[in-house]
């Protein structure tokens, strides 16, 4: 019988909450994301500019990363995400008060998703952070597939609520119900602030990140592949587009929307079975391949004209594999990340990897809205799905390939130790402490 005592688990109570707290959140977000979303195809008639979303809500993260590294040094991951969670569900009362003056033009909404966007981007890595701290010892992996699963059930009852709602009472109720449920979701960690206190720490330059990122061939490797699925993902702006060339009700956008996320349910599962079982790059491959067929799939759907119906139905049922591949690769390449990134450039590696999305998820989807809007829906996710399919060629020497297959071959599998209550004498970053052989 081992003599070595297993640190207490703090945090059971608080991934609990923040579980629920995830979901209500994604159904406030949801139902917000289809409406605006809705409102601007309809306003502008443009997949392009109704990408601007995305851009509006990503660049102050490519702006921002110095003052977002800063203040996670200054008050630690669970304030800045507690702090920013509760400032952006004030901002998010600013389109309640549009709603009801019936201002919500494509120029004011554009404009609060830009101001959205800087509050995320001063929470830099909060998120990661948190995350970290309050899984289990060593189920990183698992914790992000639990929070993909929830997220991902509360996306699909808020977009089909969104729809409803917006169709039987407006908007302003939908802006109402995002802007709470904002809130809520920064308060569902906010023990954390009692039991981990957060003290002034050893001054991280952004730029270390960076160089951090570098030398480490795993964490680059994954990088690299997020990149590639961020931009690849961008294949959701066309969305609106296809709800608009079936019919002119917002819960045909409903229908394809919660398809693309049904296939998160079962990431929390998923995770679960592949974690220590099969290997992070065979997955990460299988992935990219069961993505880029499914998206010819539905290239082949529109461009066949059909009826409203076997268009609906049938790009429905291709979009459920669609948004579970490219989850689970975000998923896995995100928990690379959070579990190598070393302690004490936590915060600046985390706050470098937030910058992927903020970068390319507005290229992808800018890139395709434009080869959308110039030749058609059906051949830009068709170009997708062929850039996919090529993607398991590139990399000739293998190099990204063997970094993240190397993960599999550690003695153990990738974890994070427990986290504790730190003492005055102790100077961890972030309240937590690594097992000796953990990395970080």
């Amino acid at each position: 019988m081992s003599n070595i005592e297993e640190a207490p688990d703090l945090f059971a109570d608080v991934r609990v909450r923040h579980l629920w707290g995830t979901f209500i959140f994604s159904i406030g977000s949801s139902m917000v994301g289809i409406v605006t979303s809705y409102l601007i195809y309809q306003q502008s008639g443009s997949v392009a500019v109704t990408g601007l979303i995305v851009v509006c809500s990503n660049l102050p993260a490519l702006l921002l990363p110095g003052p977002a590294t800063y203040l996670a040094r200054v008050w630690g991951g669970p304030k800045l995400y507690v702090y920013s969670r509760t400032a952006i569900g004030v901002a998010g009362l600013i389109p309640v008060v549009l709603s009801m003056m019936g201002d919500l033009t494509t120029a004011s909404l554009l404009l609060w998703y830009l101001l959205v966007g800087i509050l995320y981007a001063l929470s830099g890595p909060a998120t990661s952070l948190v995350r970290a701290m309050i899984a289990a010892p060593g189920k990183v992996p698992e914790f992000n597939g639990a929070l993909g699963r929830f997220g991902s059930a509360g996306t699909i009852i808020g977009l089909l609520l969104g729809g409803a709602i917006y169709a039987l009472v407006g908007s302003t109720w939908v802006f109402l119900f995002g802007a709470l449920a904002s809130m809520i979701e920064g308060l569902s960690v906010a023990r954390i602030l009692k039991r981990a206190p957060i003290k002034g720490q050893p001054r991280e330059p952004f730029r270390q990140g960076i160089a951090v990122i570098r030398g480490n061939t795993e964490m680059k490797a994954a990088c690299i592949f997020s990149a590639w699925c961020f931009i690849v993902g961008g294949y959701a702006v066309t969305l609106p587009a296809i709800a608009s060339s079936i019919g002119t009700n917002a819960m045909y956008l409903s229908v394809l929307q919660t398809a693309s996320i049904l296939g998160g349910l079962a990431l929390g599962w998923a995770m679960g079975k592949i974690h220590g079982r099969i290997g992070w790059g065979h997955t990460q491959r299988i992935c990219f391949f069961v993505f880029g067929l499914s998206l010819l799939g539905i290239s082949l759907v529109l461009r066949q004209h059909g009826s409203a119906t076997f268009t609906l139905v049938a790009t429905a049922l291709i979009l459920v594999p669609v948004g579970f591949t490219i989850n689970m690769n975000i998923t896995i390449l995100g928990s690379i990340v959070q579990m190598f990134a070393p302690a004490g450039s936590r915060n600046s590696v985390l706050t470098a990897y937030a910058l992927i999305p903020a970068i390319f998820v507005p290229v992808g989807q800018e890139a395709i809205g434009f080869v959308a809007d110039g030749l058609s829906v059906g051949s830009a996710l068709g170009a997708i799905g062929v850039i996919v399919m090529a993607m398991l060629l590139i990399d000739p020497r293998r190099t990204m390939r063997i970094a993240i297959d190397s993960l599999d071959e550690s003695s153990a599998p990738p974890a994070v130790a427990p986290a504790y209550v730190r003492g005055p004498e102790d100077p961890d970053a972030d309240g937590i402490e690594e097992s000796a052989d953990g990395v970080g």
